[in-house]
């Protein structure tokens, strides 16, 4: 089973802190919180191109204290590092990466469940001394239905060769590799920026592959290759094509950085600036396209915050 993770703080754990709902303006309720985060966020949204209206934000801070309890002093401190960090020219695609004074503001176990244990959000988990923690969730089929469970896996960076990996960390986005039964207490994420990835047949940090070694994803191979087609080798990493050379868009964008494959001329053509008319993402140097134009950011979780 794989699990598709956007790491910004807010989608992992407290993603319902940005109510735009009208409040005290102070951090000692839900409110008051998510009325000060949103207002932090709105200039972000609004150089996206993305939606300004705080509709989602009333919706996950709702979700929220459905299933948590809210930390009023840790909302304090969570929106007091957030203004600082919000003059960083970098905000908008990192929120002032992982504050650890953003920790716990929601969360119905307040980050104290050890690994194994159930959660309901990552910031239910403590972490690992030196690494991180998420809250796994994972379905399994039995006897014709499903059942899910959610707990807590303590994580650390991980080195080729160690096991058992979790997920191949890929600039802003892990993909979780755990496969169905058993979930460890402890795992490794393998970061291709320390050229590793993990291999979800060995659950171990694995090198990164090298031209004409096979692979099942870009993230798979070296930063110079990408992951083809190649002929009855099957899929194997392969080097990526120049701006002006024919390409074959199947999926897994061929071209080198700064370039996607243009399905009407067939060649490699350079990705289009923030504001850009655009018919797909692919085409975006964000990798965004948002009601035909490219979007100013490249931040997923920006964009699951702001909406359309």
């Amino acid at each position: 089973m794989k699990r598709l993770v956007v790491l910004v703080p807010f989608v992992a754990g407290w993603i319902a802190a940005c109510s735009s709902s009208s409040g005290s303006g102070d951090t000692s309720s839900v409110s008051g919180f998510g009325q000060q985060f949103c207002q932090l966020l709105e200039p972000c949204c609004a150089d996206a191109g993305l939606s300004t209206s705080g509709t989602l934000c009333e919706a996950f801070v709702n979700e929220a204290a459905s299933k948590g309890t809210y930390n009023a002093s840790a909302g304090q401190a969570c929106i007091s590092a957030l203004q600082a960090a919000s003059k960083s020219s970098t905000f908008c695609t990192d929120f002032g990466g992982n504050l650890v004074q953003c920790n716990g503001v929601f969360g119905a176990m307040g980050g104290g469940a050890g690994p194994g244990q159930p959660c309901n959000t990552d910031s239910d988990c403590a972490k690992a001394s030196g690494g991180g923690a998420i809250c796994y969730s994972q379905t399994n089929f039995v006897d014709g239905g499903t059942t899910s469970t959610s707990t807590c896996v303590q994580t650390q960076k991980g080195k080729a060769g160690q096991s058992p990996c979790v997920g191949t960390v890929q600039g802003n986005t892990t993909y979780f590799s755990l496969s169905s039964g058993m979930v460890p207490g402890m795992g490794y994420t393998c970061d291709v920026a320390d050229g590793v990835y993990c291999d979800s047949n060995t659950q171990k940090c694995t090198a990164l592959a090298m031209t004409g070694q096979t692979c099942n994803g870009n993230e798979q191979c070296v930063a110079s290759d990408y992951c083809g087609f190649g002929g009855t080798t099957g899929q194997t990493c392969q080097a990526r094509v120049a701006v002006g050379s024919m390409c074959t868009n199947n999926g897994s964008n061929p071209c080198v950085a700064g370039s996607s494959c243009d399905p009407n001329s067939g060649t490699c053509k350079a990705q289009l600036p923030s504001g850009a008319a655009c018919t797909t993402s692919q085409e975006c140097q964000s990798g965004i396209c948002n009601n035909g134009k490219c979007s100013g950011t490249s931040n997923l979780g920006l964009a699951l915050l702001c909406g359309s």
